[in-house]
């Protein structure tokens, strides 16, 4: 990565339901408009450009518990941008990551909480948000 560079792609592919740092830029999908609407929100293109800061700066790989990691901190620096953008302090924010890209047909509040983890979703379409809010609740996979 170029000092101060960071290059991203927009409107990745067709319909596609992610965004995400390669490890060379960051690629933004529009969603399919039935689960997910966008992927171009504020907290959540602040947390994707956030992946290349932090692995380059730390050098962890993105995997398993170092790759847990990255996601968290990208998820701190998302919630700060948005709440320095609507002027919060961090007792009012929402901390919630990607309010805006479910679906209105999705019910749910976002793609995490980092207020309520495990909260943030709760739907006959993507089941219940697995994210556990607690060391103790860790789960070894190798599923992302």
């Amino acid at each position: 990565m170029d000092e101060g560079k960071i290059k991203v792609i927009v409107h990745y592919g067709q319909k596609y339901d992610n965004r995400f740092w390669d490890g060379k830029q960051v690629v933004v999908g529009d969603g399919d408009g039935e689960i997910f609407s966008k992927f171009s929100g504020l907290d959540t293109i602040a947390g994707a450009l956030a992946y290349p800061i932090i692995q380059e700066r730390t050098n962890l790989p993105y995997f398993g518990q170092q790759g847990a990691l990255i996601t968290h901190l990208s998820d701190a620096f998302s919630a700060m941008v948005v709440q320095w953008r609507e002027k919060q302090p961090a007792a009012s924010a929402s901390w919630l990551i990607g309010s805006d890209t479910l679906s209105p047909k999705i019910k749910g509040g976002a793609l995490r909480s980092m207020k309520a983890p495990g909260s943030a979703y709760n739907n006959t379409v993507l089941g219940k948000d697995p994210q556990p809010g607690h060391m103790k609740d860790y789960v070894k996979t190798n599923i992302d």
